[in-house]
């Protein structure tokens, strides 16, 4: 029986903590090491958490791992996984929590696959009234098992569980984390959305269960509600880390993956240049930069299994900087108009002014 060793971050959760630590107790997976990292939490999440271990009298081991000085999600979970015995890690956000033989259901499905990365269904409820606000997708199979990308984003029922973008409800073997060095890039947000591209990079073999194994809480932080320099900042440096990890990897990967993803990044970052940063100069300013860093080959258009709206958003690269930058502009000022009406919320938020140490801080 392998050992799973359970990963919790903690900053400021007291209202939550008690039903994720209740939730992993209930567990009756035997050979289970629980890490709940300290992340210099100011409430008293920590000490209902040393509490409750201190009552608990089931199989499982807990460990408390305390930092120096606040690090961010990113840094607690690279800690966890640092201190990790299992063989197999699973993620868990600390204001969410698991469903009943959550870790059981997906250690049989890896038993009886050999996946790199088994995942479970999860259900979104509301934070306060515990309302479930999606329930879990209904699945015609009780698993599916995937071993390329291409298989696995041309499954429909799959691509509607959203499994892009976060790091949580994923049994993965420690040793694919490690042997690629897939730790989580410290200082920045959207982390657990550039995680899952370095993972899906590395050509993992991916199972998905059909069972409900995780709920997530929605929060009002879980929506964005403000943009700060720290938000523009973050997207560049993914188009950055995509950039760099895509030109590293694609020999071994999926390489229509790696290469959608780097235009995705680079495509988001000029877009919140555009629509979010006050100074017209930025736009452009970024757009040499990107055209300095990344030349795609012409696989970007030959390659069929890259989408359609890359391609055409992609044809600026055929033309010389100065056309590229105003042909991407005018794609990027239609998909402003679309964004609008889609999602009203994100248009009212004010523009920014970048500071003047900005550009020096992404090189």
């Amino acid at each position: 029986m392998k050992k799973v060793s359970i990963i919790i971050p903690v900053y400021n959760v007291e209202a939550y903590i008690e039903d994720c630590i209740a939730s992993v107790m209930a567990q009756d997976y035997e050979q289970l090491e629980v890490l709940v990292v300290d992340d210099c939490t100011p409430d008293q999440s920590i000490s209902i958490v040393e509490k409750m271990i201190n009552a608990y009298e089931g199989s499982h081991t807990y460990r408390i791992i305390r930092h120096v000085k606040n690090g961010g999600l990113s840094a607690a979970r690279n800690s966890g996984l640092h201190e990790a015995l299992g063989e197999l890690i699973y993620f868990l956000d600390s204001d969410d929590y698991i469903c009943e033989r959550a870790i059981s259901s997906l250690v049989e499905l890896y038993n009886q696959t050999q996946a790199s990365i088994v995942v479970g269904n999860l259900k979104i409820v509301d934070h306060q009234t515990g309302e479930v606000v999606r329930n879990s997708i209904q699945l015609p199979l009780s698993y599916y098992f995937f071993d390329s990308l291409r298989d696995l984003y041309a499954c429909r029922e799959i691509v509607e569980m959203d499994l892009n973008g976060i790091a949580w409800n994923k049994l993965i073997e420690k040793n694919f984390l490690l042997e690629n060095n897939l730790f989580f890039d410290i200082g920045m947000l959207f982390e657990d959305d550039i995680w899952s591209y370095k993972v899906y990079c590395c050509k993992p073999k991916i199972a998905v269960s059909s069972i409900p194994t995780y709920v997530y809480r929605m929060r009002p932080s879980s929506i964005m509600t403000t943009f700060t320099e720290h938000h523009f900042y973050s997207s560049v440096k993914c188009a950055d880390i995509a950039i760099l990890y895509g030109h590293h990897v694609q020999q071994s990967s999926d390489h229509w993956f790696v290469i959608n993803g780097i235009e995705r990044y680079i495509i988001g970052a000029l877009y919140k240049s555009f629509d979010k940063v006050k100074s017209k100069d930025t736009y452009s300013r970024l757009y040499r930069r990107y055209r300095k860093k990344h030349r795609p080959s012409f696989e970007l258009w030959s390659n069929l299994h890259v989408p359609l709206a890359t391609k055409v958003k992609s044809l600026h690269y055929l033309l010389p900087c100065i056309l590229g930058e105003k042909l991407l502009l005018c794609f990027l000022k239609r998909q402003q108009k679309i964004m609008r009406k889609l999602y009203p919320h994100q248009a009212a938020l004010p523009t920014i002014e970048l500071s003047d140490s900005f550009w020096n801080e992404i090189e």
